[in-house]
C-alpha cells in the first residue's frame, strides 16, 4: 500500500515536471517562430522562478528550496523587466535578513512526524526540549549520537554530523546553506517508510544507511547531483523499509553510502 504511494507519487512528480519542460519549450518554439515575446520571458531569471513553482508544487510548498528559487529568479527579473531598477546590490543584505527572520520565528517547533501518505503530516505541535534540535550549527564539530526517532538538523556556514540510533526511525529535516552535514543512520531501523526532507543551498548531505534499505529519491536538483554510492553485492532489498529523500538541492549535491 505504502510502495503503491510512492509510486503514484512519483508519476505524479513527472507530470509536474514534464508540464514545467513543455511551457518552457512552447515558449522557446514560440520565439523561434517569430512570437513577438518580450526578451525577459525568455531569460534564466523566469527559467529558475519556473523550476521554484514545479519544485514548491511537486513538495507540496512544504520545504523552503522553491521559495529561494522564485526569490532570486525574481531579483534579476526584475532588472530585466526595468533597466533603471536596480535590485541585485540589495540581495545579499536581503538574503541574511530572511534567514535570520527565518531562524527566528520558524525553527522554535517542531512537530510529531507520523506515517508516510504522500508527505509528513503535522500535529501536536509542541516547543522544543532537545538544545540540540532546531539549531543551527556555525562549526565543523557537531557530533551528536541520538535516538531520537525523528531528527532535525541545520548546518549553515559550518558543518554537521549526527549518529541516529533510533530503531523506529521516521525521518526529518536536514538544511544546509553553504555547509555540509553527515547524517549516519547505519545503527538505526526503520519500520515501514522514513522520510528526509532536505534542502541546501551550496552546500553538501551524506547519509549513510544500513544494507537492505530500499532508497526511494524524490530531490528538485538546480545544478545538483545525487551520487548512489552504495555497493550491492547479491544483497536482497527489504520493500519493508523504505528511506524517501525528498526536497530542494541548489548548487550542491546528496552523496548516499552503506557498508
Amino acid at each position: 500500500m505504502e510502495n503503491q504511494e510512492i509510486k503514484n507519487k512519483k508519476n505524479y512528480n513527472k507530470q509536474v515536471v514534464g508540464g514545467a519542460f513543455l511551457v518552457i519549450g512552447s515558449a522557446l518554439l514560440a520565439k523561434q517562430m517569430g512570437a513577438d515575446l518580450p526578451s525577459w520571458l525568455i531569460s534564466w531569471p523566469m527559467l529558475l522562478i519556473v523550476i521554484g513553482l514545479a519544485s514548491g508544487i511537486k513538495n507540496n510548498f512544504r520545504n523552503s528550496g522553491w521559495l529561494f528559487m522564485i526569490l532570486v529568479g525574481g531579483v534579476f527579473l526584475a532588472e530585466r523587466i526595468n533597466p533603471d531598477l536596480i535590485v541585485t546590490e540589495y540581495t545579499w543584505p536581503v538574503v541574511l535578513i530572511g534567514l535570520g527572520l527565518w531562524f527566528i520565528f520558524g525553527r522554535h517547533k517542531k512537530c510529531d512526524m507520523h506515517e508516510f501518505k504522500g508527505g509528513f503530516k503535522k500535529k501536536d505541535y509542541q516547543p522544543l526540549t532537545d538544545e540540540n534540535e532546531g539549531k543551527a550549527n556555525f562549526s565543523h564539530k557537531d557530533n551528536l549520537n541520538t535516538g531520537d526517532d525523528v531528527i532535525d538538523s541545520v548546518a549553515v556556514f559550518g558543518g554537521a554530523k549526527k549518529h541516529v540510533l533510533s530503531k523506529n526511525f521516521k525521518g526529518g529535516e536536514i538544511v544546509t546553506i553553504m555547509g555540509g552535514t553527515e547524517i549516519n543512520l547505519t545503527h538505526a531501523d526503520i519500520q515501514g517508510v522514513a522520510v528526509l526532507e532536505v534542502v541546501q543551498i551550496f552546500g553538501g548531505t551524506k547519509i549513510i544507511i544500513p544494507h537492505g534499505w530500499e532508497v526511494s529519491t524524490e530531490m528538485a536538483a538546480i545544478f545538483a547531483g545525487i551520487d548512489d554510492k552504495r555497493v550491492f553485492q547479491n544483497q536482497v532489498t527489504d520493500k519493508s523499509k523504505v528511506l524517501v529523500i525528498k526536497g530542494t538541492s541548489v548548487f550542491g549535491g546528496i552523496e548516499i553510502k552503506s557498508f
